[in-house]
């Protein structure tokens, strides 16, 4: 059996711009979680801000990038995937003494260790939801930090998701270096 648990999530396979994000979390088997989480969708920008430090110092976290120029090469699922792999590599899991990897969504990138997929992951299991609240808080820190080089996107509203004012912005502006010239919208 298990002694441990790496919960894994992504954020921003839906987006216009931007890298998508996986991030890895280890979790004890049967460790009770001390502070109320849930879903990073279901939780507010302010909860996600105060428990996206508090997992930092209590667990161990891995941390997946796949920028907009491999997603364009190799497309987003398998941009996904890739990204999961990296958040688990990055986790370093080779020390833990025996794991399980459980990944939302339907999908299963190729691990080194046991590994099964969870169908809406994020919403039942805690290591996934522990994933998914650092994915979001990571990404969407990352995208608030690339509206200072690319302000008139106005990435701190909408963090590269499809919204009409950013599909306004990139009629008006054309496309930053950071968008997925994959997913071009249709004029």
């Amino acid at each position: 059996m298990a002694k441990y648990i790496i919960g894994v999530d992504e954020v921003g396979r839906g987006a216009l711009a931007g890298p998508v994000c996986s991030v890895a979390v280890a979790i004890k088997v049967n460790e009770i979680i001390p502070f109320k989480i849930n879903d990073s969708k279901k939780l507010s920008k302010k909860r996600i801000e105060t428990l996206a430090p508090l997992i930092m110092q209590r667990y161990r976290y891995g941390i997946g990038f796949v920028s907009p120029q491999t997603i364009d090469k190799i497309n987003i699922l398998q941009a996904t995937l890739l990204s999961m792999q990296l958040a688990v590599k990055r986790l370093q899991i080779n020390h833990y003494d025996s794991i399980n990897i459980l990944v939302d969504g339907n999908k299963l990138p190729s691990f080194d260790h046991p590994a099964q997929c969870i169908v809406k992951g994020d919403q039942q299991e805690e290591s996934i939801m522990l994933a998914s609240i650092l994915a979001k808080y990571i990404r969407d820190s990352y995208m608030q930090r690339m509206h200072h080089f690319y302000s008139m996107y106005n990435f701190t509203q909408h963090v590269g998701y499809p919204t009409t004012a950013h599909k306004d912005a990139i009629k008006k502006h054309g496309y930053s270096p950071i968008h997925r010239l994959s997913f071009q919208l249709k004029r």
